[in-house]
C-alpha cells in the first residue's frame, strides 16, 4: 500500500498560447473518470480523428469558472461543495430571518407595554391628584414671626430673653392649624 513509486508518467508540455497544455486521450479519459476498460470499444468519430498531442483547453485558464462537467470525481467534489456551501448560505439566512423576527416581535412588544405604561402612570398620577387635592395656604401669624426673629438678632446670647414671643407664635401656628382642620 504505497509502498512502491507510481510507474507512471506524464509529460506536460506547455505552448506558447495561453490557457493550452497538450494530454493524451487516456487523461482525458481518466480525468473524465471513465474506466480504461472502455478502450475494447470503438472511439466516437470526433475522437477517432483526433491524435494523443490534440490541444485541450485548460480549466485552470479561467480560475473564477467552474466546469459543468459532472462525470470528473474533482468538478464532482467542487458542486457538492457549492451545494453545501449554498445550503449552508440559506441556513444562514433561515436563521438571521428567524431571529431578525423574534427581534421585531420583542420590539413591538416592548412598545406596547412602554405605552401601557404611560397610560397607566398618568392615571395613577391623576388618582392621587383627586385622593390629595394640592391646598395653596397663606403663610400664617407672619406678624409674630417677625418679632422672634428681631429679639433673636437682638439678643445672640440670650435666647431665653426671647420665650414670650416664641410662646406667642406657636400660639398662634397652632390656632392656625385648628381653623384649618375645622374649614377642611
Amino acid at each position: 500500500m504505497g509502498g512502491t513509486s507510481s510507474t507512471r508518467k506524464i509529460t506536460v508540455s506547455n505552448d506558447e498560447v495561453t490557457g493550452v497544455i497538450k494530454i493524451s486521450d487516456s487523461v482525458v479519459k481518466r480525468l473524465r473518470g471513465e474506466a480504461e476498460q472502455v478502450a475494447n470499444r470503438r472511439p466516437p468519430p470526433e475522437l477517432a480523428s483526433r491524435n494523443d498531442d490534440t490541444p485541450v483547453k485548460s480549466s485552470r485558464s479561467n480560475p473564477g469558472v467552474l466546469s459543468t462537467s459532472p462525470s470528473t470525481p474533482y468538478n464532482e467534489l467542487r458542486l457538492q461543495a457549492l451545494r453545501l456551501n449554498q445550503e449552508r448560505e440559506e441556513e444562514v439566512r433561515n436563521i438571521e430571518a428567524h431571529w431578525k423576527a423574534k427581534v421585531s416581535a420583542a420590539d413591538e412588544q416592548n412598545t406596547l407595554v412602554q405605552k401601557r405604561m404611560a397610560v397607566e402612570f398618568t392615571a395613577a398620577v391623576d388618582e392621587v391628584g383627586q385622593l390629595f387635592p394640592e391646598r395653596n395656604c397663606a403663610p400664617v401669624c407672619t406678624e409674630k414671626q417677625e418679632k422672634v426673629q428681631e429679639c433673636y438678632e437682638t439678643n445672640p446670647k440670650k435666647s431665653l430673653k426671647c420665650s414670650k414671643e416664641v410662646r406667642d407664635f406657636s400660639e398662634c401656628v397652632q390656632q392656625a392649624r385648628l381653623s384649618a382642620l375645622i374649614r377642611g
